[in-house]
């Protein structure tokens, strides 16, 4: 089967991020059952127009606004060579159904909302926001849906996406990269993601300087993004508070795997991918109480969903006192993590492409 992936980025563009990992990770389990596969994405600076990752071709074409309407050309000139389409959306979708005749699938992390304004630069922010609660329900209502969770399915509902045309299969996880490993002798927390508004990475200082008048920790936050600046300079004086930024995948999962601890004070997820790495990991979880984030997580025996920065900062603090409490919240992550894998989440995308084809 021929199959045509229409996504914003590529695993190799700067900003890739967990939208990209996921698209490609299920592609990849795709290209190993013998399927062909095309992704068509943005460019960006010094990138080939034509390359490949992982025996998957990879055709670039236009700024993160130009991309949509290349895609638009490139299909038109070459739809013979696709049995099916995939339209990643990532705040704006691809359109496809207004020029593509062949079997289409529409891939769906979260519905954006408000959020696209501290997501997105304006006028992007703008355009994703009108494109998803305007125009999104009027050209796509009747379309095929996979969408990463049930938070997800429900707020498509909520737009006006019908029912019955949604399915939700969640992501996976690579398990030979994400396994225990050998913890810190001081306790350490981690942060993993990209470094946005809507991620309230900011917040960690405070929740850092808290938790730090009861316990001598360390923290990492690792990943980059438009905070990541603002983070460093508030941060600088601050001992045992390391901005990362973008490391070594290898560098990555050493500090993965020896965390106590990891957080996440994201306002919304799709899923909570990076939840799901750190369990892996034999590392439990505190997050805020949020759409996507109250899936991923099994409160009180992965870790702790909380309302409030006060709570937030409590039960880190017990978890890292409490020896006994974090290792029966790691041991039921990792048991909670097994149950995700890449190759399962391509399996039930197989199944459902067949049911279209």
């Amino acid at each position: 089967m021929r199959i045509l992936v229409l996504n914003w980025r590529d695993m190799k563009h700067p900003e890739a991020g967990g939208a990209e990992l996921v698209i490609f990770k299920v592609m990849e389990q795709l290209k190993k059952k013998g399927h062909e596969i095309t992704f068509f994405v943005g460019n960006f600076k010094n990138a080939k127009r034509s390359d490949s990752y992982k025996g998957m071709k990879i055709i670039r074409s236009g700024n993160r606004f130009l991309t949509y309407i290349n895609a638009a050309f490139f299909y038109l000139f070459d739809s013979k060579k696709y049995d099916v389409v995939f339209d990643c959306v990532n705040g704006v979708p691809y359109w496809t159904p207004l020029y593509v005749r062949k079997k289409r699938i529409v891939y769906f992390h979260h519905v954006v909302g408000k959020i696209a304004f501290k997501k997105l630069h304006f006028p992007m922010s703008l355009i994703a926001y009108v494109a998803e609660q305007v125009f999104l329900p009027l050209f796509y209502k009747n379309e095929q849906f996979i969408a990463v969770s049930k938070i997800t399915k429900k707020e498509l509902i909520e737009l006006g996406i019908n029912n019955k045309n949604i399915k939700v299969i969640y992501n996976g996880l690579d398990h030979e990269t994400y396994k225990p490993g050998e913890k810190s002798k001081k306790p350490r927390v981690i942060f993993v993601g990209r470094l946005e508004r809507y991620k309230r990475t900011l917040m960690l200082i405070d929740i850092f300087k808290k938790i730090k008048k009861n316990i001598d920790l360390e923290m990492f936050i690792i990943g980059s993004g438009r905070d990541f600046s603002e983070l460093k300079k508030r941060s600088k004086d601050l001992k045992d508070f390391h901005v990362l930024g973008f490391i070594d995948e290898k560098e990555k999962l050493k500090l993965m795997k020896s965390a106590w601890l990891a957080l996440t004070p994201s306002m919304k997820e799709g899923w909570g991918l990076t939840v799901l790495e750190s369990n892996a990991c034999k590392v439990p979880v505190v997050c805020f109480d949020v759409p996507g984030l109250n899936e991923a997580v099994l409160n009180g025996k992965t870790g702790f969903l909380v309302k409030t920065e006060k709570e937030f900062v409590e039960k880190c603090i017990e978890i890292l006192r409490d020896e006994k409490l974090r290792h029966k919240l790691s041991k039921n992550a990792i048991e909670w993590a097994k149950k995700f894998t890449w190759e399962k989440t391509a399996e039930e995308n197989l199944k459902l492409i067949n049911q279209k084809v």
